[in-house]
């Protein structure tokens, strides 16, 4: 005898009452693009110094995905995607628009692949990023134009979900997510699942500053490799 499935669970982090009810609809749209049901965690997301180590700890802890609740702000609105304004107000009505950053690795492209073919055909719109900074920066960036074109094409070719935009951008990784998640409402990354304190740096960054839900899901094994040339 086979032993029973067990259901996947997304598992809702800084989920008081308050802000649950305040971003339900991008909890329903966020369970349905995992095909899991929504469990509220009863913790808070720790103090604000170390929130970031308590929210990645929390969610090394569980193969299931995590989604992580913007903690409210005294004084600024959770308003999914927009500029703060001075008084609280409901979450977004749904989850219109998803910034996707990608890393170009094998097994984060895998995991990504089926959540967001999943979220295209709930009508929702994706952007995928891309952050060159130190070595990820291809050499010929900075070169003639047509070394760059033949790179985004590749880029576009072996990692663009359906019809989600692909951008790329240069500079810290962790700024230019930030700025472009202003545009979206909800943010989707994949991670190893490695809390260890001094790693995860970007991840970090967004979990202590997004203001956006987060939904991290843990990277699943490659069934077919990439190009070497395409993550290194």
């Amino acid at each position: 005898m086979t032993a029973p499935l067990v259901s996947p669970r997304l598992r809702v982090l800084c989920s008081d009452g308050d802000s649950f009810d305040r971003w339900r609809a991008v909890v329903d749209s966020a369970a349905a693009l995992v095909a899991a049901e929504a469990v509220a965690d009863p913790s808070s997301c720790g103090p604000a110094p170390s929130r970031d180590q308590f929210v990645l700890e929390r969610a090394a802890a569980t193969n299931d995905p995590v989604l992580v609740l913007p903690t409210p702000r005294p004084g600024v609105a959770a308003t999914g995607g927009h500029e703060p304004a001075a008084t609280t107000k409901p979450g977004p009505a749904g989850t219109r628009r998803i910034l996707a950053p990608i890393d170009r690795t094998p097994a984060e492209h895998h995991t990504l692949v089926p959540l967001l073919q999943r979220a295209e055909a709930m009508g929702i719109s994706i952007e995928q990023m891309h952050v060159l900074a130190g070595p990820t920066r291809p050499p010929m960036w900075e070169g003639p134009g047509h070394h760059a074109d033949a790179w985004l094409a590749q880029l576009r070719l072996h990692h663009q979900i359906g019809d989600a935009t692909m951008v790329v951008r240069s500079g810290e990784p962790a700024t230019a997510i930030r700025a472009a998640s202003l545009r979206a409402d909800l943010l989707v990354v994949a991670w190893n699942g490695d809390a260890t304190r001094g790693r995860a740096r970007v991840l970090r960054s967004l979990v202590r500053h997004a203001r956006q839900p987060l939904l991290l899901v843990r990277v699943a094994p490659p069934r077919t490799p990439i190009p070497e040339e395409e993550h290194r």
